[in-house]
């Protein structure tokens, strides 16, 4: 993946990190105040960042199976390779540690639940044992529609048109549904993909380093000004603001991704080692966060601790272990499985991939 964006999912990992953490201090069962919440409150927006940056980073490494259909299978083996095992691995975990603990909510018991589970495509209204996992739901969706763009560029196209306007027209019209795979199927936050999609091309058009500059500049300059019409209109809230503010912000992002790759094409890396390692982990970080600092808490808790410490402290420390446990998981555990299934399951190309492409695979294939 280009260096730039591979920082900038370090980015989004910690501020979701850092958003959750702050909700679980004052969660009842641990009885503490929040910590940091005025900081860490757009957190959630690190989502956003990924459903945007997905778009962009499929279309720059599957652009050229578009429209051959022959390479479908091996465009779902990549798929696959890169979101299900780590998700399968951190879900058992996640699981095993819930019912060491005496706990059973949240898990499984009925077939659609796993199948549900397992699946990441919604057979009943169950959610997924790990809260982020809510997120691949959507990306498997993408995925498939993308896939239709492989079978046939025309029809492809049509299918992905088609899902812009049911978005928009079941959101125009505040329409309600309680399901959970149509409600997942009609979420705005679909859209950020599209706008990946859109920041590819912008990428490939800016002619220089200072054009990819000024797309970047923008992009970091709106988002301040998409807060303050937040504050404007009293939309700051304790979770995550309505739909057409989170679509405002995925528009910066969009301009952000679009200069920042356009930057690194011309010759410039915007990047630090320390970000490029936690980029590289960001999808083991993402996933397991809560499953670990909830752990921690726990362990905290039985210990007698979590009024002891003081709780900025507290709070600092839960979050630096977090990313160095998930660090440490990315090393030894993802890393290593995920080299090994693509030997095993991945065709070799027959063209010579570009540059980019290549970059692209080593974090994506």
């Amino acid at each position: 993946m280009l260096g730039s964006l591979q920082a900038g999912r370090a980015l989004a990992a910690l501020s979701v990190l850092a958003f959750h953490l702050s909700i679980m201090f004052r969660e009842p069962r641990f009885g503490m105040q929040p910590i940091l919440a005025d900081y860490t409150s757009h957190g959630w927006l690190g989502v956003n960042f990924f459903f945007v940056l997905s778009g962009f980073i499929i279309l720059l490494a599957h652009r050229r199976d578009i429209g051959q259909p022959k390479r479908g299978d091996d465009y779902l083996i990549k798929r696959f390779i890169r979101l299900y095992p780590v998700y399968w691995l951190v879900t058992a975990v996640a699981v095993a540690g819930t019912l060491a603990l005496g706990g059973t909510k949240g898990l499984p018991v009925s077939l659609p639940d796993f199948a549900s589970t397992m699946s990441l495509i919604h057979m009943n209204d169950f959610r997924a044992p790990i809260g982020p996992a809510w997120t691949l739901y959507h990306e498997v969706l993408f995925y498939a529609f993308f896939l239709s763009l492989i079978i046939h560029r025309r029809l492809g196209m049509m299918l992905m048109g088609l899902w812009v306007v049911i978005i928009a027209v079941f959101n125009l019209q505040d329409m309600a549904t309680e399901s959970r795979f149509w409600s997942t199927f009609v979420a705005p936050s679909n859209l950020n993909f599209f706008m990946g999609m859109i920041a590819f091309g912008m990428m490939r058009k800016a002619p220089s380093r200072a054009v990819g500059g000024w797309i970047l500049a923008a992009g970091l300059i709106t988002i301040p000004i998409i807060y303050g019409w937040e504050l404007t209109l009293n939309l700051v809230p304790d979770t995550v603001s309505p739909p057409l503010v989170q679509l405002a912000y995925s528009a910066s992002f969009m301009l952000i991704i679009a200069g920042a790759a356009a930057i690194e094409k011309h010759g410039m890396m915007l990047t630090l080692p320390v970000l490029s390692l936690i980029g590289d982990a960001s999808y083991m970080l993402y996933l397991a966060h809560e499953s670990v600092a909830s752990m921690m808490l726990k362990l905290l808790k039985a210990a007698g601790l979590l009024n002891v410490i003081p709780h900025v402290p507290l709070y600092l420390g839960v979050y630096v272990v977090t990313v160095v446990a998930c660090v440490i998981g990315y090393l030894l555990v993802e890393a290593p499985l995920l080299r090994k299934l693509r030997m095993l399951l991945v065709r070799p190309r027959t063209t010579a991939p570009t540059l980019q492409e290549q970059k692209a695979a080593r974090s994506n294939a």
